[in-house]
């Protein structure tokens, strides 16, 4: 080989491989004043102690090396981000992902003037990323979880999925969302992660109370000076629960009609002027013991 080729070949080595400055994987950089971008600008606290945004210089660059460039001197780490999530993967983690994806969905969505609740995308966030790597929303990425067949026939493969639970019999406890709406059941969520259980054996020695237990446990309940207010009181009618004349204890039922008003003869509407009260057929709940 003489020594001009030589020369050449040298040459186009040193310029295609031969890095001089700068970050390999970026081949260009821009310089950006953040003036109407309020989340990119820099957030500090005045000495006024109220908070300002100042719009500082950034850089903006064709390619992408989050590692080298969080390593590199001068580098505000905080304000540093890229929208390469798969890299954001390798360097930071799984909840960085989450929190790109989101950001990214958002700019995407509220691009146009569009508006999302954020619970939603945060949800949907979530949702691609609780197994701790990417998860794509597709019959191949959260159809494929350990969930029952009637939440996976909710997303795609609607016939498939159901045709192969039936053959290999499987069940579904029905701790989803989505299934539960398909059989009209309340969701094993917030207030419906509950049931109200009956322990048949405890009620074998279950006590009965007695008629008046209700009026005891108020009086115990009372202070002295409130009880004395109380009994100082003219009371008719059916002021208080105490008296006959509205309680649903059989043994209290008057023997008169009830005052009320502004109908004083009527225990009940229609009004009624006789011992059976207002109810129809005329008797008390425990009727027939409670009159004789």
């Amino acid at each position: 080989m003489d020594d001009d080729t030589f020369l050449r070949c040298l040459e186009s080595s040193m310029l295609s491989d031969l890095t001089l400055q700068g970050i390999e994987a970026i081949s260009k950089v821009y310089m950006v004043n953040p003036k109407g971008d309020e989340s990119k600008k820099r957030i500090q606290i005045s000495d006024n102690g109220e908070i300002e945004r100042i719009a500082d210089w950034m850089l903006e660059t064709d390619g992408t090396s989050l590692k080298k460039v969080l390593s590199t001197k001068d580098v505000d780490s905080r304000r540093t981000f890229t929208n390469d999530v798969v890299e954001i993967f390798d360097v930071l983690g799984i909840e960085a992902v989450r929190k790109a994806i989101e950001r990214e969905m958002n700019h995407v969505i509220s691009f146009d003037g569009s508006y999302v609740n954020y619970r939603h995308l945060a949800l949907l966030c979530d949702v691609m990323t609780t197994k701790g790597h990417l998860m794509a929303i597709t019959r191949h990425g959260i159809n494929r979880q350990d969930v029952g067949p009637i939440m996976r026939c909710s997303f795609e493969e609607t016939v498939d999925v159901l045709m192969e639970a039936a053959a290999h019999a499987e069940q579904d406890p029905l701790k989803g969302v989505s299934e539960n709406i398909l059989l009209g059941q309340l969701a094993k969520i917030g207030t419906g992660s509950f049931d109200l259980l009956l322990d048949v054996e405890k009620c074998s020695s279950a006590m009965e109370l007695p008629m008046n237990f209700a009026q005891d446990t108020i009086n115990e309940m009372m202070s002295d000076k409130a009880r004395r207010e109380f009994e100082s009181r003219d009371r008719h009618g059916i002021e208080t629960p105490w008296i006959g004349s509205f309680s649903t204890t059989p043994s209290h039922w008057p023997s008169t009609p009830a005052q009320m008003t502004p109908i004083s003869h009527g225990g009940f509407s229609p009004s009624a002027t006789s011992d059976t009260i207002g109810f129809s057929p005329a008797y008390s709940p425990a009727y027939p013991s409670s009159f004789h």
